[in-house]
């Protein structure tokens, strides 16, 4: 099946979005990419629409004339109800990470907006990530202490709308008396206290409804879906959730460099869920985090015998897999790395680091131009610096067989600003460093070669 977009193929057909085109309304089927990248597309347009009305507020409030402040009234108090939306996100989260740390949970990750990653910080062990379009945000916590756990995450999930909630009731109160609030006119006048009221009116109300919610780390649920699910469904067992516990860990760690008791923990997890198969493919894939390559390959070559259909997961693992061998840097598995990224390719060519992977691989393999345009591509798609700056090492390697040092040399220095401890950093400055050797010995021979000619012609 072919996206309606992008024209990637892929056998897996369950995997297509169908949508509905605006204006003639045929139904299109695209991937999951373009997908997001039109959802995308319309917050971005929303974004730049609260710009304008934002500017555009500045400038009427600077004038003394009463009449533009009049008519801009209404632009105004929509520009503020939007920015304030966003800005609510913020105790919105924050209620979320204290509660679930007085509840006892481990909060990991706390991202503000989806897309591609503009900061991400680990204060405190918690990962602060802000986002491109702030639309969204998301916590994650995680525990291992089963004892009370339903109601405890009850009051995890509960605490941002709760947060929202009270700032909706003190924004009514500040905005005087309910007289004073139904006279208001929002179309001659700023009023700042209800586009206060109203934005949290409308988070606590999109936050409450049951739905699913675009996140970057995948779809995810509303608050009010979780909480209808924890108080009338029956819980996972006891077994599903301490598997699901040390499978966010994993996750968490795969972003950033695993600390050496996270990495012993997952790996004893492993062992005690050996039937888990998510569970094993993270674990093998924090291996690949820690630079354990050789190890982390064991475990997805036997996940990759015991899984033998065709889907998402296959997919993925068939492209870590690629990446241990490329990383190993031993010619005897190109050919294993070849076929485990064909086949990742082959199933999702819409993802950014199986794309990133084949990539290296064409280089490797010497399909310069091929790979140029796939990295090229994968750049779009990354979404946070280390994956940039990898696939600036590759871009680098790229430009080094072709002997544009030059190139090569502006790749380098892009991927070490993005991330100096990128992993394909050491591969590429072991070639930049043969490189030079070599040109400097060809060099050496040259002027050798050449002096010997002048003396022989002094002597004639």
């Amino acid at each position: 099946m072919s996206c309606a977009q992008c024209g990637l193929d892929s056998p897996l057909t369950e995997l297509f979005v169908r949508r509905r085109k605006s204006f003639s309304g045929t139904a299109v089927l695209l991937c999951p990419q373009c997908d997001r990248r039109r959802k995308d597309a319309s917050a971005i347009l929303a974004m730049w629409l609260v710009a304008i009305a934002l500017v555009l507020l500045l400038i009427t409030w600077a004038t003394d004339d009463r009449s533009v402040l009049r008519s801009w009234a209404l632009a105004e108090n929509w520009a503020l109800f939007v920015l304030l939306q966003i800005l609510c996100l913020v105790p919105h989260e924050m209620a979320h990470a204290a509660a679930g740390w007085l509840m006892g949970f481990r909060v990991g990750r706390i991202t503000f907006g989806r897309g591609r990653c503009l900061v991400s910080r680990r204060i405190g062990g918690v990962i602060v990530e802000v986002r491109r379009l702030l639309v969204v945000g998301a916590v994650y916590g995680t525990t291992d202490n089963m004892r009370a756990w339903r109601w405890r995450k009850i009051v995890f999930v509960g605490a941002g709308p709760l947060a929202n909630l009270l700032l909706l009731l003190v924004a009514i109160v500040a905005a005087g008396p309910w007289p004073a609030i139904l006279q208001a006119d929002v179309t001659r006048e700023v009023t700042p206290w209800l586009d206060l009221a109203a934005a949290n009116l409308a988070l606590l109300l999109s936050a409450m409804i049951g739905r699913a919610i675009a996140t970057a780390y995948g779809t995810g649920t509303s608050d009010g879906r979780k909480l209808f699910q924890l108080f009338f469904k029956p819980l996972p067992t006891v077994e599903k959730r301490r598997s699901e516990h040390f499978q966010t860990l994993a996750h968490w760690n795969i972003q950033h460099t695993p600390s050496r008791q996270d990495i012993e923990l997952i790996r004893q997890a492993a062992i005690d869920f050996p039937n888990d198969e998510p569970l094993l493919a993270m674990a093998a894939t924090v291996q690949l985090t820690a630079r354990d390559y050789a190890g982390g390959r064991q475990g997805l070559l036997a996940l990759l015998r015991d899984h033998p259909k065709n889907d998402a997961f296959r997919a993925m693992t068939a492209n870590n897999l690629a990446w241990a061998d490329l990383m190993l840097d031993d010619p005897q598995l190109l050919d294993e790395a070849d076929a485990a990224s064909t086949e990742a390719y082959t199933l999702t060519p819409w993802v950014a680091a199986i794309q990133s992977t084949r990539g290296l691989l064409l280089v490797e393999r010497g399909r310069l131009d091929e790979a140029t345009l796939l990295l090229r591509k994968s750049l779009r798609g990354a979404d946070n610096k280390g994956s940039r700056a990898s696939i600036h090492c590759s871009l680098a390697l790229a430009h080094l067989r072709r002997g544009d040092l030059r190139l090569a040399e502006a790749s380098l220095s892009r991927a070490r600003q993005l991330d100096r401890d990128c992993e394909v950093l050491p591969k590429l400055e072991r070639r930049m460093r043969t490189r030079a050797t070599v040109t400097a010995a060809v060099h050496a021979e040259a002027v050798g070669q050449s002096g010997r000619r002048w003396g022989a012609g002094s002597e004639g």
